[in-house]
């Protein structure tokens, strides 16, 4: 997908909440930092200072935009290629893991989320934002279910209907926070790994 036109299109999102809702969570960041499916970089601005930050996109075009915008802001970020079900770390290797809109695209979710649990360390963080399919009345949820064929092929894989909660509350994290956002359209999430016994 072309970066700057993804840019583009979350514009008016980014204007509206979206912003405000990165910086928000991302305050939660500490030490060692793992950011999942982090295109073209809108996260960057919104990391403490003291973060190393490690990140990793499946779509060459949007790291190479992400790289020109660590550049220009000056903030340091180790990049790579790579997708989020086979992530190409040591297990418990990180104390924050980050994902914002990713678990719409990513194509075998359970598989990108047992990844995020094998490389955190135990009672480190997990930092979702995500849209979900909209539950609370039947025909938003139906205009999302008839839309997403279309909106897949426009926007990068992305599943409009689709609710990632189920295979978070299935793992081993205590819910710190979990906030419904945009009318019940989206949510919020800070999880922590349990802690072995």
């Amino acid at each position: 997908m072309n970066g700057r036109l993804y840019d583009i299109a979350l514009s008016p999102f980014e204007r509206f909440s979206l912003r405000e809702l990165r910086a928000d969570l991302l305050k939660n960041a500490r030490g060692r930092t793992l950011e999942i499916g982090f295109g073209t970089g809108l996260n960057l601005p919104h990391y403490p200072h003291e973060v190393a930050l490690v990140a990793v996109d499946p779509d060459p075009e949007m790291l190479s935009q992400a790289k020109e915008k660590a550049a220009a802001g000056k903030k340091k970020v180790d990049l790579t290629e790579a997708s989020a079900e086979k992530l190409p770390f040591e297990a418990e290797a990180f104390d924050t893991v980050v994902a914002t809109l990713v678990f719409c695209s990513v194509k075998e979710p359970k598989a990108a989320l047992g990844e995020i649990v094998r490389v955190l360390k135990p009672g480190g963080r997990a930092l979702l934002l995500e849209h979900i399919r909209y539950e609370r009345g039947m025909a938003a949820g139906k205009v999302q279910d008839f839309l997403t064929p279309l909106w897949m092929r426009i926007a990068g894989g992305c599943h409009l209907n689709r609710n990632p909660e189920p295979y978070f509350e299935s793992l081993d994290f205590n819910v710190e926070r979990a906030q419904s956002l945009w009318f019940g359209f989206g949510k919020l999430w800070v999880l922590q790994k349990r802690c072995k016994k």
